[in-house]
């Protein structure tokens, strides 16, 4: 469905390629102290290394007014610009902000202390803990499950592996293209964004959410722009627009049930791929039922005799008695009828 390798070369030429052509149209942030270039770098590099740095000395994580405010400034300037939004952000006080975003880390941290970081997108708490998490997080003014996302993603550096995506609506687009518009609702997350990115996790467990969304988000941009604003951008020839992976993945729309049911099939093969049977059975009569039907012909009538024993032993119903003889006999040689002389 996707090419993963196609994806992880544009995380990081391609991407770093566009930043840098933004940022020779875009202004200056921080009271004109970064270009977009240096507003990207913060927010990829040095804001998720002061969480860390955060965690190892007070063991808790938050943000500061300053750093939310920054963070809104660098998603406006990296897609969609909201007018509405930095003046909402603006209106959280100090305290509320700490307070909040404390809270809000701290779901995720609980849930990674006391489930561990093995196999987390097989665990429905996982998406129970990001749904807890936004909610806490959309507490502040100018916060969605978007801006929720982008704030829980700062933890790529505490946790590379399992720290949540960016809803971005070019790497939504990428990966789910539906056939009508960007609803940013919770649901959305975690029913059509999140499982794309847990089907590239199981192809290879070294790369990052964060990864995928970057490499995403290049793809898609570029594909928007190439012939306006990106039209500076060369990229590599095999992550052209008019490469295979962009074609099949962009050019048509799908219903959001198709998508789900696209996605929940993927992971259902993921599944049963990587897990050991378990074979269930009701009684020792049923499990000796089904024995006798895979058995050799020449042994079925002596294991019969075994199977009506045990079915009585185990009191089970008659009605499964009877199940279970009836499909024993069927397959029982009949025997030859013979003409008395």
């Amino acid at each position: 469905m996707f090419d993963l390798k196609q994806i992880r070369r544009a995380s990081n030429q391609l991407y770093s390629d566009i930043i840098a052509e933004f940022s020779e149209t875009r202004g200056k942030y921080d009271n004109d102290s970064k270009t977009f270039q240096e507003l990207n770098q913060w927010r990829l590099q040095e804001l998720p290394e002061t969480l860390a740095q955060r965690l190892e000395d007070t063991k808790s994580i938050w943000l500061t007014k300053d750093e939310l405010v920054l963070l809104m400034d660098w998603k406006l300037a990296n897609g969609k610009f909201r007018a509405t939004l930095p003046k909402l952000i603006r209106s959280n006080d100090e305290s509320t902000v700490e307070a909040v975003t404390k809270q809000g880390f701290q779901i995720w941290l609980t849930f990674r202390r006391t489930t561990g970081t093995n196999d987390l997108w097989d665990d429905f708490a996982y998406k129970g803990m990001i749904k807890s998490s936004f909610k806490k997080l959309c507490e502040l003014r100018g916060v969605g499950p978007a801006t929720a996302s982008l704030i829980l993603s700062l933890i790529h550096k505490i946790d590379k592996k399992w720290a949540p995506p960016y809803f971005s609506d070019e790497s939504f687009l990428y990966y789910v293209n539906p056939e009508d518009k960007i609803k940013y609702t919770v649901k959305e997350y975690l029913d059509l964004f999140l499982p794309a990115f847990l089907v590239l996790h199981v192809q290879d467990s070294d790369v990052s959410m964060d990864e995928l969304e970057r490499g995403a988000w290049a793809l898609k941009m570029y594909e928007l722009h190439k012939d306006d604003t990106l039209a500076n951008v060369k990229p590599a020839e095999e992550d052209a627009p008019e490469a295979k992976a962009i074609e099949e993945n962009g050019t048509k729309k799908r219903s959001r049930g198709s998508i789900k049911k696209e996605l929940e099939s993927e992971e259902t093969e993921i599944t049963e791929q990587e897990a050991k049977p378990k074979r269930a059975r009701a009684t020792k009569a049923a499990y000796k039922a089904e024995s006798l039907s895979k058995a050799p012909k020449s042994t079925k009538a002596a294991s019969t005799r075994n199977a009506k024993k045990a079915a009585k032993a185990e009191g089970i119903a008659k009605a499964t008695k009877v199940k279970s003889k009836t499909s024993i006999k069927s397959e029982e040689p009949k025997p030859k009828r013979t003409r008395k002389k």
